[in-house]
């Protein structure tokens, strides 16, 4: 838009407050002007929109074929990312599922009285906890807990969550309610920086 054609739309847009803030609606004949005026003002919109769509319809279509062709790169890169985020979840479940079994291990020890307690306490403390924080060459990832949560035997969640509403009942579960055929679990997720 030229800054002449810019100046007129924004001469009959003043035009249009002023004519706007003056007028009395007491009547027929007021309601009539006001009728009017209305028009104008839609005609002067209709001008403004003409004038900016001639800048902007040309910047949305370049930049609608900018994501375009960017689309299937990024598609790409974070299906990359998935993919590295989903392996190293993988091991790191391992290793806290190990951690796990290690302690279940101990702890059956000692309910068949085969260590003492002293003992698995040492035992428990020897266990090592599972890296928080993975630093490689040129960039860091943490590996968190979070909670989730999985349907275990759909026969059985009550009927207020059929169709199964994900939302609702993973609201319910992580809230700490019971729900039968659903629970919450713990698992890792990974956050690069």
């Amino acid at each position: 838009m030229t800054d002449k054609a810019l100046a007129t739309v924004k001469g009959q847009i003043t035009k249009a407050q002023v004519a706007a803030n003056g007028l009395e609606v007491t009547d027929e004949a007021g309601m009539a002007t006001g009728t009017d005026l209305l028009g104008k003002i839609k005609t002067v919109g209709k001008l403004a929109r003409e004038e900016k769509d001639k800048v902007l319809k040309p910047l949305l279509e370049a930049t609608g074929a900018e994501r375009d062709r960017w689309r299937p790169l990024e598609t790409d890169l974070s299906a990359a990312a998935l993919t590295v985020k989903t392996k190293m979840e993988i091991y790191a479940r391992a290793e806290l599922k190990a951690k796990r079994e290690e302690e279940e291990r101990i702890a059956k020890q000692v309910e068949q009285n085969r260590i003492k307690p002293e003992t698995a306490v040492k035992k428990f403390a020897a266990i090592e906890e599972p890296k928080k924080e993975v630093v490689g060459k040129t960039a860091k990832a943490s590996v968190k807990k979070v909670w989730s949560f999985r349907i275990t035997d759909e026969s059985v969640v009550p009927k207020k969550y059929w169709v199964v509403d994900k939302i609702a009942l993973r609201k319910d579960v992580m809230a700490g309610q019971e729900v039968p055929g659903a629970e919450r679990y713990e698992d890792v997720q990974i956050a690069s920086r």
